[in-house]
């Protein structure tokens, strides 16, 4: 017989269990295969750099969500990525109505909104003219799908080490360009990462919830959350799914982008 009791702890269950699905609690997040965190800083950024070498392409559906001081917006997006340098944006409104896209090939980006479009040959412009956010010359692909651009270790820098099993390494790109990433050796990935110009803090980058992808070249991981903030704004890619190495063809990129896409900004 199911008593008074039972039934309230039942009851009691179910909420915490639909609570926890509401506020996003899946799947645990992945943990590196055959890691181990002897191997240390060196080994983590040789392991983050294998997944620039092992993805050749990425579709990915996307929820966006941009924040202005106390101001709050949102949209779903689609984002497909092709290496070395192409990658293409579709944010889409209520409905699926056409926001934008974004077109990037090399350095050149070709926006379309609103029946209207514009061209740079600054594809880091790209973050800056859409949502404020100045990414410097940081890889805009990069930064929006949560990838460590490769970086050479500060050699006048302290590898610093908050905690047993995390570590803080600075990443010298030159020309007053360098960064601080953190790592978490437990689990093998980049968690954080800022962004400095002569000293002085750019960005902030928060990578979540990595996700395992297998695929026949080998174990890919990408975060599902991706936070990048300056000053009052911040944008939050959070990722739905990941499709990676599916041949995209070029034609994919360009669908619906005239050939001359006109008029500058």
């Amino acid at each position: 017989m199911v008593t008074f009791g039972t039934m309230k702890s039942l009851i009691w269950a179910g909420i915490l269990c639909l609570t926890l699905w509401q506020a996003g609690c899946g799947p645990p997040s992945a943990v590196r295969r055959d890691w181990s965190r002897q191997g240390g800083v060196s080994a983590l950024l040789s392991a983050s750099d294998s997944t620039l070498q092992l993805l050749e392409d990425l579709t990915a559906e996307v929820r966006i969500e941009l924040r202005h001081s106390e101001a709050k917006s949102s949209a779903s997006a689609a984002i497909l990525y092709k290496r070395p340098d192409l990658f293409r944006i579709d944010v889409r409104g209520p409905l699926y109505t056409h926001v934008l896209t974004a077109l990037i090939r090399a350095d050149s980006v070709t926006v379309l909104a609103q029946g209207k479009r514009w061209q740079s040959e600054d594809s880091g412009q790209l973050l800056a003219r859409l949502t404020g956010i100045d990414l410097g010359i940081y890889d805009v692909a990069y930064a929006l799908i949560g990838l460590l651009e490769p970086g050479r270790l500060d050699p006048g820098a302290v590898v610093e080490y908050p905690r047993a099993d995390h570590a803080i390494i600075a990443l010298d790109d030159g020309a007053g360009f360098g960064r601080r990433v953190w790592l978490d050796l437990d689990v093998g990935f980049a968690t954080r990462e800022e962004a400095h110009v002569d000293g002085m803090l750019l960005w902030r980058r928060d990578l979540e919830g990595y996700r395992l992808v297998v695929t026949n070249r080998g174990d890919l991981y990408l975060p599902k959350k991706v936070r990048i903030s300056q000053r009052e704004m911040t944008i939050q890619l959070t990722y739905r799914s990941h499709l990676v190495n599916s041949g995209l063809a070029e034609r994919a990129f360009t669908r619906g982008i005239p050939a001359n896409a006109g008029s500058r900004p």
